[in-house]
């Protein structure tokens, strides 16, 4: 990954907010400005004990985590904003999931 780049979180629509959390971690060039939501939540005791899914593969996340996608997905933004706001930087996943695929 280049210095002018960024890890973001594409989260997809659920059927029911119990579903797993499942995404797609895709590198945006930060020269092309793209528009994303910085999630905030509190890491929470240590330990990961949630499942979300990250390019088709399962990643242990913590359950404060797990929860604010959750709710983030419920909110209604994937639906007000398909293009804008479905992208979100997630320190947890952005810096510590490795995707062969994506370096």
């Amino acid at each position: 990954m280049g210095l002018r780049q960024i890890r973001l979180l594409k989260v997809k629509p659920a059927l029911y907010r119990d579903d797993y959390v499942d995404s797609d971690l895709i590198i945006c060039r930060l020269d092309e400005a793209p528009v994303y939501a910085a999630l905030s939540y509190c890491w929470g005791s240590e330990g990961a004990n949630r499942i979300v899914i990250c390019n088709g593969k399962a990643f242990e996340a913590r359950e404060s985590l797990e929860g604010a996608l959750k709710r983030y997905r419920a909110s209604g933004h994937l639906r007000k904003q398909p293009g804008c706001l479905r992208r979100i930087w997630a320190h947890e996943i952005s810096f510590f999931v490795r995707i062969p695929e994506l370096g």
